[in-house]
């Protein structure tokens, strides 16, 4: 998944120069460092941020033959942000997310402008890197364009899908054009949402379909590429349907613990599961939902092997 302007320039490179020396260097990822809560933001937002952390430290440990993602120093810049950590190495995990892949990365920051209905003062980045956010964003498209089946299969043409399942590829790429067709924006999506309904519901019998017949559709099966996206279109699909999801869950788990797909879109499935079921979460990726207590999370985490 590409996901925001002149500015001072000047004074951007010349706070970057003054302060280049002091910050952490963002070409690296330096695991398990968590920097201290300084007091510049709320104790909860920076205990969010470290979860964040924690949770990437994670992904990253368990594909440690492979090259951080641009997405992997765009969730470090989120995480730091919330936890107080100085603009200018924010900025610069910011920099490295963007010098990664750009398209991406504006498409993610045009996502986030429209979800604070355009006033990007809004936005945490902004407040608190001011220019320097500014700045990263001058050369980005912030309007948002819906994903095609025709970019989708641009994309698939892009990969290496030697030894892979090309066929079983091909209708995971038609249920994900599905998926996004009124998804990839919110205003879009809740002036389409039961439009979306039905498509999520033809989405829900195809997938069943795959599952009942190939088990997970993983890393082995589609390649690295297109290994969680049967775990994201079984999040998405019937949205209310809790035991649709939990039905097939031991699948997802299986896939996960033989390193077929990564564990943050397991994550995200299992707190749609709980939020639908009990209006609770267990790894914080759903925004506003409430959290188990610490002995129920424990357990939780015990019960899956997270």
């Amino acid at each position: 998944m590409d996901s925001i302007r002149n500015m001072k320039i000047l004074k951007t490179l010349i706070t970057l120069v003054i302060l280049s020396s002091s910050y952490l260097n963002a070409q690296e990822i330096v695991m398990d460092y968590y920097p201290e809560f300084e007091g510049n933001v709320s104790q909860k937002n920076y205990d969010v941020g470290k979860s964040m952390l924690k949770g990437e430290y994670e992904e990253l440990k368990e594909a440690k033959d492979v090259e951080p993602y641009w997405v992997d120093y765009y969730n470090i810049a989120i995480a730091y942000n919330k936890m107080g950590v100085d603009a200018v190495t924010v900025f610069e995990f910011l920099k490295k997310a963007k010098s990664l892949n750009s398209k991406n990365v504006c498409t993610m920051i045009a996502s986030e402008i429209e979800s604070v209905k355009g006033d990007i003062t809004k936005l945490g980045f902004h407040q608190r890197l001011g220019d320097l956010f500014l700045n990263l964003t001058t050369d980005c498209d912030l309007n948002i364009k819906p994903f095609t089946l025709e970019f989708l299969k641009e994309n698939k043409r892009k990969q290496n899908l030697e030894g892979l399942n090309e066929a079983l590829i091909d209708k995971l790429i038609l249920l994900q054009e599905m998926d996004l067709r009124y998804r990839y924006s919110s205003k879009v999506y809740y002036e389409n949402v039961e439009k979306q309904n039905l498509l999520d519901e033809q989405v829900a019998v195809e997938l069943s379909k795959i599952l009942d017949k190939y088990g997970y559709p993983g890393k082995d099966i589609v390649g690295e590429y297109y290994q969680n996206l049967a775990c994201l279109l079984l999040e998405h699909s019937r949205p209310t349907d809790w035991e649709y999801k939990e039905k097939y869950l031991p699948l997802v788990l299986e896939a996960y613990r033989k390193k077929q797909m990564n564990k943050g879109f397991l994550y995200m499935l299992l707190d749609r599961i709980h939020t639908l079921k009990n209006g609770k979460q267990i790894f914080g990726s759903h925004a506003g939902k409430p959290y188990y207590d610490e002995v129920t999370l424990t357990k939780l985490k015990d019960k899956y092997g997270l």
